[in-house]
């Protein structure tokens, strides 16, 4: 049975052993129509089964963001190499104290 109202917007909910009886029936699916499932044993979410091309974007994703992330991480080491760190310290609770006066000054 699917059921198509779980927490994956747009993703059809099958269980482990609907698809354990009907496994091409979803393959094909999820080959030639390209959709996804989310698989769940005992009402719990175990894995999703997507197409190929959905896995090779998400993975490429997933790499693009690590290497931006790590490059901008190298990019601020760069650009606070010769600051001490106590007074980055220092900046960092100043701009807190900022923020919170902000808000309080919003709330009332």
């Amino acid at each position: 049975m699917i059921d198509s109202t779980n927490s994956l917007i747009g993703t059809a909910s099958i269980s482990a052993m609907d698809l354990r009886k009907e496994p091409g029936r979803f393959l094909d699916r999820v080959s030639y129509r390209g959709e996804s499932f989310l698989i769940e044993r005992a009402g719990e979410p175990k894995a999703v089964l997507v197409p190929v091309r959905d896995y090779r974007e998400m993975k490429r994703l997933k790499q693009v963001s690590k290497d931006r992330f790590f490059g901008l991480t190298k990019e601020l080491r760069q650009a606070f190499k010769n600051i001490k760190p106590e007074k980055i310290g220092a900046e960092i609770e100043k701009a807190i104290k900022e923020v919170r006066v902000a808000k309080k000054s919003r709330k009332v």
